[in-house]
């Protein structure tokens, strides 16, 4: 806030007739104005006076002359505003309807309008507000990678991904009773079946299903 900031503020009241609340010019920290008093549209949307404009120091600030000398507006924001004690109790403070906030301080404006007093915008009192950040949207959390199924064959209790065979092995004949998968036709004295694994898969026993 700046020197003589709240002084301004209560010398309006003395300054000027039928005064019931006083606001003052919110300023960022990089001098581009944030609210100079504010208009309200017939459908309820608000807008700032010469919002973001950049203000000049010394004899530039002439520039500026528009938001230089006090006049009447429909609502200054309660960030920083002055109103007299037994005028803001007697009229139920800020309304309820409107918390934990934004509008309380246009309801109030309009309010004291209606009890016939005005609204005022007093740019010497300058006050350095800080710039309201949005929201930081929630970043999307990434999806994670399906993870392989280890038993490809949902019908199994159990899989055993079998070995390869190392270069050069040859496959053998297994004397059995079953074959997997099928069985073949005897050949000579004994019985001896040959084992139908899959090409280039060791001879062994299948998942159990």
């Amino acid at each position: 806030m700046r020197r003589h900031a709240l002084r301004a503020l209560l010398d309006t009241f003395s300054t000027h007739a039928d005064v019931g609340l006083v606001g003052a010019k919110l300023v960022g920290h990089n001098d581009t104005l944030q609210e100079a008093g504010a208009i309200l549209w017939s459908g309820g949307t608000g807008a700032w006076f010469l919002k973001n404009s950049q203000l000049r120091r010394g004899r530039a600030n002439e520039g500026n002359h528009r938001l230089n000398y006090v006049r009447e507006t429909d609502y200054v924001s309660a960030a920083c505003a002055l109103v007299p004690r037994a005028l803001f109790l007697r009229h139920g403070m800020f309304d309820l309807h409107f918390s934990p906030g934004y509008y309380e301080d246009t309801d109030l404006a309009f309010t004291v309008r209606a009890a016939g007093l005005r609204v005022l915008y007093q740019p010497f009192a300058h006050v350095v507000h800080p710039d309201p950040k949005p929201n930081p949207k929630p970043k999307p959390k990434p999806n994670p990678k399906p993870k392989p199924n280890p038993n490809p064959n949902p019908r199994c209790t159990s899989h055993t991904r079998p070995t390869p065979p190392a270069p050069g092995a040859r496959r053998r004949w297994t004397p059995s009773s079953t074959a997997t998968g099928s069985t073949l036709p005897p050949s000579g004295g004994g019985v001896r079946h040959r084992s139908l694994q899959p090409p280039g898969l060791p001879e062994g026993p299948g998942p159990t299903c």
